[in-house]
């Protein structure tokens, strides 16, 4: 009983912070989600048992199903997660809305089954190029010939890093001077910067080399010591690899199932430019 209270208490803690502290772009942003939630508005008013399965526990993806009376199933392989993600949801608890707890790769998801699938940065936590493409395939045969594939997934325009050498302090001037989120400031310092090599595309960023210069860096800057403060706070310092795509290669992966529409794109926050959202169609 202790175990099982210990658990919650961890759940309930990882809600909080998650709310409190996470701002977007690491969490959705308000215009993503209006232009999502107009897209999605559509599909169900023409469908008349609209259906939707998202990948990862994103409460506001969820939501968002489920505000627009879609059967909405949810599929995370972290159980930790799905709970606290849920404790955030307007619509918790909601009828309408089957978890599975598993690996999206390995669960049996019936063929043209799905009018919208959904997702956010779920493809940058596949870990390689062979079960990134095998998920893309997925999606295609979960969605019906008519169905929406809605993504925003973190990119690099470029193989060369916006942030390099002194830009390191210039970057958390800005982000003082034009009051960016932390959540912003970090994304570009781990994304976007050569503190991750990145010779190719796809290339895997982490946190540990990121960390190791901000560290260096704040014998500089003093103010950086609050930065680094929040994100040991927040995401501490163990490895939280990403797969990240230059975006021209995404698309053409994306491309050997789906033809990519015309969506307009978010602006809110200044890394929104390298989280591009992705509205694709299945081919015939």
């Amino acid at each position: 009983m202790v175990k099982k209270q210990s658990h919650y208490k961890a759940w309930i803690y990882l809600a909080q912070t998650w709310k409190k502290y996470v701002m977007p772009p690491s969490r959705p942003c308000k215009t993503q989600l209006k232009i999502w939630d107009k897209i999605i508005k559509e599909k169900a008013r023409k469908s008349k048992e609209p259906r939707a399965l998202v990948l990862g526990a994103t409460p506001e993806l969820r939501d968002l199903c489920l505000k627009n009376n879609f059967k909405t199933t949810v599929c995370d392989i972290n159980p930790t997660m799905v709970k606290g993600m849920t404790n955030l949801m307007k619509h918790k608890n909601d009828p309408r809305e089957e978890i599975i707890i598993g690996d999206c790769l390995k669960v049996n998801f019936l063929n043209n089954s799905f009018d919208i699938v959904m997702e956010d940065a779920f493809l940058n936590q596949i870990l390689n190029v062979k079960d990134v493409t095998r998920l893309v395939g997925k999606i295609y045969y979960t969605l019906k010939p008519d169905g929406l594939f809605l993504a925003r997934e973190i990119v690099r325009i470029s193989l060369e890093p916006v942030i390099k050498g002194g830009g390191w302090i210039k970057w958390f001037k800005k982000y003082k001077k034009d009051k960016m989120t932390n959540t912003d400031l970090y994304s570009f310092y781990k994304y976007q910067s050569d503190a991750n090599l990145y010779p190719e595309s796809p290339s895997i960023a982490d946190v540990p080399l990121m960390f190791k210069k901000v560290d260096e860096l704040s014998q500089q800057e003093r103010g950086l010591k609050d930065f680094i403060n929040w994100l040991d706070k927040v995401l501490g310092r163990k490895s939280k690899p990403a797969l990240i795509f230059l975006k021209k290669d995404l698309e053409k992966l994306l491309e050997k199932y789906f033809k990519l529409l015309p969506i307009k794109q978010c602006r809110d926050n200044k890394f929104c430019r390298y989280t591009p959202l992705i509205l694709a169609k299945p081919k015939k």
